[in-house]
């Protein structure tokens, strides 16, 4: 990923969800020797969220726009979701912006 696009992707986070949001690229984008796929995106933050699923539509459509037409997926995690074995999986083998 370029310098760019990382920080776009942390100023929408940021601006959205507030600065204490942690952000893992994980997937393909997060391997330094391969390029293209989509931009698999976990984010985690410490506040509750009324409507998770709209404000994750909402950060992938901001990022559409800035970044161009590519695929990008969005996971957003507050203290009430449910753990889900994808959660582990980006924790684990994700790069944190």
């Amino acid at each position: 990923m370029s310098a760019r696009e990382i920080e776009t992707i942390r100023a929408t986070v940021h601006r959205l969800l507030g600065g204490d949001a942690r952000i893992r690229i994980f997937g393909s984008r997060a391997k330094v020797d391969e390029r293209g796929g989509d931009i698999d995106i976990l984010i985690e933050t410490e506040q509750i969220l009324t409507d998770r699923v709209s404000t994750a539509c909402r950060l992938t459509s901001q990022l559409q726009m800035q970044l161009g037409d590519q695929k990008i997926d969005v996971i957003l995690i507050d203290p009430a979701t449910p753990a889900q074995p994808i959660h582990q999986i980006a924790r684990q083998t994700g790069v944190v912006l």
